[in-house]
C-alpha cells in the first residue's frame, strides 16, 4: 500500500482487489494480459506432455501447456510445477472451472496460467 500526498492532505487510495474479477466467471474474449485472480470455465481441448523449461534467471520449471476454449474463443493454458497434479483424472475435452489464475501474453498469444494459488474443478 502506498500513500499519496496532495498539498496538505494525505489519503490511501481505494485500489481494486486484483482486477476485480475474483468471484466473477469470465469469458475467454474478456481476458487481457496482466489480469490476476481470474476465474474462468473452459473446455480443455488439448494438453501436451509435461516438459521442463529453464528461465532467463536460471530457474527450472515443469509445465504442461495446451489449449482451452469457451463459446467466446480459445486461448493457451499453462499448468506450472506442482499444479500439474490438478490434471490427474482430467482428460482432453473435459469442462473445468479454473480459479485464481493469471493471464500472460507471449509473442502476442494470450495464456491462462495455473500457478501457486490456482484451483481446478472438473465440471464434466
Amino acid at each position: 500500500m502506498y500513500i499519496i500526498r496532495c498539498s496538505h492532505h494525505s489519503f490511501i487510495p481505494s485500489l481494486p482487489r486484483g482486477n476485480g474479477t475474483r468471484g466473477n466467471v469470465m469469458k475467454v474474449s474478456e481476458l487481457r494480459p496482466g489480469m490476476e485472480h481470474v476465474d474462468i470455465r473452459v473446455t480443455l481441448k488439448a494438453l501436451n506432455e509435461p516438459r521442463e523449461v529453464l528461465t532467463n534467471y536460471g530457474i527450472t520449471h515443469n509445465l504442461v501447456d495446451g489449449v482451452a476454449e469457451d463459446d467466446s474463443g480459445s486461448v493457451g493454458v499453462t499448468f506450472w510445477n506442482e499444479k500439474i497434479e490438478l490434471l490427474e483424472g482430467v482428460a482432453e475435452g473435459s469442462l473445468v472451472e479454473l480459479g485464481d489464475c493469471f493471464i500472460t501474453s507471449f509473442k502476442g498469444a494470450l495464456s491462462i496460467n495455473i500457478g501457486r494459488d490456482s484451483k481446478l474443478k472438473k465440471i464434466e
